[in-house]
């Protein structure tokens, strides 16, 4: 049982959770030309919210309708976001999702606390390292903003750790429930990214040979078997799905992102990414890593051993877009457990004895937060898409879309997920996460490669304006050029920039001369620039 004075610090540090992700989503959210206010999510996360809206109004789970490409990437998320687009009109539904976020974030923590409970139940100090832990985990800046950003990085993490917590369990009591309860919680957890076996096909040979090394129990290899076999009935399930359904055994994000990219240039881009998060984490990892001097046990080598899993996966996969690691958030709450646990033990060796008792604690509260609470920013900055201005511009053009276009016009856009669900206009993805041409396309790069910076973007290599804008020809293109290439002199010749203007601003648009699908009465044309 934990003490009263540490419930206490438990219930307020989920109160300052809890208004500080209210006016986190304030602050995220904006005003449209129209005058009301929206909400915006990263993009990623807006083209799941598509295909959540169009399947929950009977359309499929599809991004165009009549279209099926598997261009999401986190079916368990996108399916939470279907419920949403439910219930609520199309603003409110993304509200929901941060909502949501909440207590996905404080569950998170509370199956941390709880890991460290088992984690260190011989430990005399296991209280405060329990709510450590928690606190930890709570205001751990990357998880807390992306979760509220709508990325599917809270629910994955807090299915990978409910899946750890049930293996340490079945470790220590023994009971059949837990290892089938574990493999049920990795099945969730690959329903949202399939990426997670890289932490379930791990943890399960760390068992195996467990169990093989102490030489005792061995009838218990039945069960592991028995809930790998559970786990691969989530795999094969999806992959005949999305074989039936989509056509193909793989979605069109992995043809998009790994297909005919050279592994030089993914390990390249890999390793700069992870070395931004590293450094961006240096205090946290290195107390982490020092806890193989306090732990006399294998499991901390395991906790280790995940989070260098997922780091070689993040570097094979040429690194991500997004900041903030979302590959590697499922196991920092690992990584946090053993860095708590590094303060505590250098704590309770310069203040020794029991009437030291409260300045040991003090100090190791003051310096948790320290480390684990204050958001940190080295070497990590924010990206357009992470900007509530960005999303606002974002909101403005659907605004001015859904003014100057008619309901059957096409648009072409390099950002996939705000501007198409606000507009349910049938819509052309120039960079291929919704088009299986483009994702099979061979990937651009600089002319000259400097090997040790960065060369590629994933996802956002591969991209055909001949095809996507000269070909397709969309009655409104987001802009005519990208990366170095562009088709301007075939543009102006066909499109016209579209001012909309209302009292709170204006919005410029490309649209094309000769289409009928237009609504010039709501705008005025303007002359071409000189860029």
């Amino acid at each position: 049982m934990i003490k009263n004075y540490y419930k206490y610090l438990v219930g307020i540090s989920i109160l300052v959770f809890i208004v500080w992700s209210a006016l986190f989503i304030y602050k995220s959210s904006f005003i449209g030309l129209d005058g009301l206010r929206y909400y915006g999510l990263i993009d990623d996360a807006m083209i799941s919210m598509r295909y959540a809206w169009n399947f929950s109004h009977g359309f499929g789970l599809v991004w165009n309708i009549g279209e099926r490409i598997e261009g999401y990437s986190n079916l368990l998320m996108t399916l939470l976001m279907a419920i949403s687009t439910w219930i609520f009109n199309k603003k409110y539904a993304v509200l929901a999702i941060q909502i949501l976020a909440l207590p996905t974030v404080v569950l998170c923590a509370l199956f941390t606390m709880r890991i460290s409970a088992l984690f260190f139940e011989n430990n005399k100090r296991s209280q405060i390292l329990m709510v450590l832990s928690f606190v930890g985990v709570l205001f751990y800046y990357p998880l807390a903003f992306l979760t509220l950003y709508g990325m599917e990085s809270g629910l994955t993490t807090l299915f990978v750790l409910l899946g750890i917590l049930y293996v340490i369990r079945w470790q220590k009591r023994s009971s059949n429930k837990f290892i089938f309860l574990s493999a049920l919680a990795f099945g969730l957890a690959f329903l949202t990214r399939n990426d997670i076996l890289i932490f379930a096909i791990p943890v399960y040979a760390y068992l195996g040979i467990e169990i093989w090394v102490q030489n005792k129990q061995k009838d218990k290899i039945k069960d592991i078997i028995l809930a790998i076999g559970l786990l691969s009935l989530f795999v094969v399930g999806q992959t005949l799905f999305r074989l039936s359904y989509y056509g193909d055994v793989l979605p069109n994000t992995y043809y998009l992102k790994i297909s005919r990219i050279p592994i030089t240039v993914r390990i390249n881009d890999g390793s700069l990414y992870v070395y931004s998060f590293l450094r961006g984490n240096i205090v946290l990892l290195i107390l982490a890593i020092a806890s193989i001097s306090f732990i006399k046990n294998r499991t901390k080598l395991f906790f280790l051993s995940l989070f260098f899993m997922a780091v070689s996966y993040l570097i094979w996969t040429g690194g991500d877009v997004i900041p903030f690691g979302r590959f590697l958030l499922p196991v920092m709450p690992l990584m946090i457990i053993l860095a708590v646990s590094t303060i505590v033990e250098i704590l309770n060796f310069v203040f020794k004895g029991d009437k030291l008792y409260f300045y040991r604690n003090f100090f190791a509260v003051a310096l948790s937060i320290a480390v684990l609470v204050v958001p940190f920013r080295s070497g990590l900055e924010f990206q357009g898409d992470l900007n509530p201005v960005y999303n606002q511009n974002l909101m403005n053009a659907a605004i001015a879309i859904n003014e100057l276009t008619s309901e059957d016009a096409t648009i072409g856009v390099f950002t996939a997920g705000l501007i198409p669900y606000y507009t349910d206009r049938y819509t052309i993805d120039f960079l291929g996460k919704s088009d299986v041409y483009i994702a099979h396309t061979y990937p651009h790069f600089p002319k000259h490669i400097e090997w040790g910076k960065q060369i590629t973007l994933p996802g956002h290599n591969k991209y055909d304006l001949a095809y996507s804008i000269k070909t397709l020809q969309p009655d409104y293109i987001q802009r005519f050029y990208w990366a170095g290439t562009s088709v301007r002199k075939w543009a102006i010749e066909r499109y016209m920039r579209v001012e909309y203007i209302t009292e709170l601003g204006h919005r410029t648009l490309i649209l094309k001369k000769d289409s009928t699908h237009l609504n010039l009465e709501a705008g005025r044309i303007i002359p071409w620039g000189g860029d």
